[in-house]
C-alpha cells in the first residue's frame, strides 16, 4: 500500500455496499457529505443505543476485556497503534476472555478493523456482530466474514460467527442486569458464499481510478440515506428538460393520485389545474390558497374553537425508545415521554402561563413525575390543544397503565384533547405547507420566525439527540445544563406555534410575530 493511498476500515464495507461513488466520495472528496448528515450519522448510536450500550454489553459477558483506545477519528492514524498493542496483547492471555473492540490491522491491504465481541472456545473465537435492532442485513455478514479472513490469516482460529441482535420482550430489572438483552443468530453457514472475495482489493481499485460516477437511484436511500446525496443530486442530468417545480405549487400537494390523474390531463404545476378538476373540499382550499398567495381558512373553525370551555392548554409531548432500556421495567424501544410543554391561556390574548417537564439524568424512570406535573399543570378544567392529538392520547392511555393510581386522573384528560390537525386539515391551508400537514411544515407556514423545525445544541440535532446524550456519560454541568435550556426552549417554540395556528384558525389571518 502506497503512503498517500487512504486507511480502509471495516465501516468502509457499508459505505461501498451502499453505493460505490458514496465510498470513492468519502476518501477522495470528503467535502461531498452534506455536514449535518454526517453529523447526525455520527449521532445514530447513542440515539440508538441509549446511554448505556456499552454496560448492556460487558453485563451482558461478563469479564470482557474491554479494548479502550484514544479519543480521535477512526480514520486517523492516532486512533489505532495503543488498541492494535493492547488486542495483541489480550490475545495472548491464558486463560482468554471475552474482548470487547478488538482492533486488527492488515498491513498490506491498509485494512483496520475494530470488533464489535470475540468470544473464546475450545475451539477458536466466536465473533459477535451487535446491531442494536431487532433485525440484521447482508452487510452484517460481510462485516462478520470480512474480521473472520482478517483474523484467520494471522493464526487466529475463528469458530462460529453471530449476530447478536436486541430482544424486545426483554425487560429491564435495574441495577445494570442486562443479561438477556441480546439475542444472538448464527450466521456461520453463511460464510461459505462469500469465500475468495477480496473486498479490500476491489475497495483499492475503486479508490485508485476515477470518479465511478455511479448514477443516483434507490441505493442512495438504502439502507440509509446517502450523505452525499445532495452533492450527486446537484450534477445529476435530468431525463425531464422542464425546469423543477416550485414545491408550493406542485400537483403532489394534492396527493399523490390526484397529482398522477391532473398530469395525464396536461397540467404541470397547481396553477394550470382548473377549479372543476377537484372535487374534495380540501384541495379546492388549497387551490385557492395557491392562486391567493395567502392563508385560506373556511368558515367553521372558529365556531369549533368557540364552544371549547377555557382555558385553553396547548401542550405538545417529546418520546424516545432506546435499544438499551436505561430505566427499570421498561423495554426496548418503548416509548418513553420525557418532555412536556404547556402554554395556558385562560382568556385570548391574555398573557400565557408557561410550564414545562423535562426529565433529568439522574431522575430514573421519568414517567410518574412526568404524569404528576402534567395533572398539576392542566388542572380539572379547559380544552387541551395538540397537533395530531392521537400521539398525546395514547401516551395518556400507556401512563395510566404504568401509573395506576393516576390512571382515573389520566383518563379524565382524553375528552378535553382538541386534535389541532383534524381541525386544520378540515379548516386551513397555506401555500407555504406545500402539501405537508407535518407539524412541522404547518408550524413553519404559519409561525416561521419560531424556527420550530430548526434544533442544534452541542452537535446534537434534535431535542431526541439531546435527551440521550444528557442521560449519558462525559458531559459536565455546565454541557447538561446547556442541553436541557435549549429542549425546554424548544418546546417553548412549539407551544407557541400551537397558539399561532389556533389565531390562524379563529382569525383566518397569519398572526404578526
Amino acid at each position: 500500500m502506497a503512503d498517500r493511498d487512504p486507511l480502509l476500515l471495516d465501516e468502509d464495507l457499508r459505505r461501498w455496499r451502499q453505493c460505490a461513488r458514496r465510498l470513492w466520495l468519502h476518501h477522495r472528496a470528503p467535502g461531498a457529505a452534506t455536514p449535518r448528515a454526517t453529523q447526525a450519522e455520527r449521532a445514530d448510536a447513542s440515539l440508538t443505543g441509549g446511554p448505556a450500550p456499552g454496560e448492556a454489553l460487558q453485563a451482558s459477558w461478563p469479564g470482557a476485556r474491554v479494548i479502550s483506545a484514544v479519543d480521535a477519528p477512526r480514520d486517523s492514524a492516532a486512533f489505532w497503534p495503543d488498541a492494535l498493542q493492547r488486542t495483541a496483547h489480550a490475545l495472548a492471555a491464558d486463560p482468554p476472555r471475552p474482548l470487547i473492540g478488538a482492533c486488527l490491522v492488515d498491513a498490506a491491504q491498509g485494512l483496520v478493523v475494530r470488533i464489535d465481541l470475540m468470544v473464546p472456545g475450545p475451539r477458536g473465537w466466536r465473533l459477535v456482530r451487535v446491531r442494536h435492532a431487532t433485525v440484521g442485513d447482508e452487510i452484517d455478514v460481510d462485516h462478520l466474514v470480512l474480521w473472520a479472513e482478517l483474523l484467520e490469516r494471522q493464526g487466529v482460529p475463528v469458530s462460529a460467527l453471530t449476530l447478536a441482535l436486541v430482544d424486545t420482550d426483554f425487560i429491564y430489572p435495574g441495577h445494570g442486569l442486562y443479561a438477556g438483552l441480546y439475542r444472538e443468530v448464527d450466521l456461520t453457514e453463511a460464510r461459505p458464499a462469500r469465500a475468495g472475495w477480496n473486498w479490500p482489493a476491489e475497495m483499492r481499485v475503486l479508490l485508485s481510478g476515477p470518479d465511478p460516477g455511479t448514477p443516483c437511484g434507490s441505493q442512495c436511500h438504502r439502507p440509509e440515506r446517502c450523505p452525499c446525496l445532495d452533492h450527486c443530486s446537484a450534477g445529476a442530468p435530468s431525463d425531464d428538460p422542464a425546469p423543477p417545480v416550485d414545491p408550493t405549487v406542485s400537483l403532489e400537494i394534492f396527493g399523490r393520485e390526484q397529482a398522477a390523474r391532473l398530469r395525464e390531463t396536461g397540467c404541470r404545476t397547481a396553477l394550470d389545474v382548473p377549479p372543476a378538476a377537484l372535487t374534495a373540499p380540501r384541495h379546492r382550499r388549497a387551490w385557492q390558497a395557491v392562486h391567493a398567495r395567502h392563508l385560506v381558512v373556511a368558515p367553521g373553525a372558529r365556531d369549533v374553537l368557540a364552544v371549547q370551555p377555557g382555558p385553553r392548554h396547548f401542550l405538545r409531548f417529546e418520546t424516545i425508545g432506546f435499544a438499551v432500556p436505561p430505566w427499570a421495567g421498561t423495554r426496548p424501544y418503548q416509548v418513553l415521554p420525557f418532555q412536556w410543554s404547556c402554554a395556558t391561556e385562560h382568556t385570548p390574548g391574555a398573557p400565557r402561563r408557561e410550564a414545562h417537564f423535562l426529565a433529568g439524568p439522574r431522575d430514573g424512570d421519568p414517567r410518574r413525575a412526568f404524569a404528576l406535573s402534567l395533572l398539576e399543570a392542566l388542572g380539572s378544567c379547559g380544552a387541551v390543544l395538540a397537533y395530531n392529538a392521537g400521539f398525546e392520547r395514547n401516551r395518556l392511555r400507556e401512563l395510566a397503565i404504568a401509573c395506576p393510581d393516576l390512571g382515573s386522573a389520566l383518563e379524565a384528560l382524553q375528552p378535553r384533547i382538541v386534535d389541532l390537525f383534524q381541525l386544520a386539515r378540515a379548516h386551513l391551508y397555506h401555500p407555504a405547507m406545500a402539501g405537508s400537514w407535518s407539524a412541522r411544515s404547518v408550524f413553519d407556514a404559519l409561525a416561521p420566525e419560531l424556527g420550530c423545525g430548526r434544533f442544534e445544541v452541542l452537535g446534537s440535532l434534535s431535542p431526541l439527540a439531546a435527551f440521550a446524550r444528557s442521560l449519558g456519560r462525559g458531559l459536565d454541568a455546565h454541557g447538561i445544563a446547556t442541553l436541557q435550556a435549549a429542549l425546554i426552549d424548544h418546546g417553548r417554540r412549539q407551544t407557541l406555534a400551537l397558539v399561532r395556528l389556533t389565531a390562524a384558525l379563529e382569525t383566518g389571518q397569519v398572526a404578526a410575530p
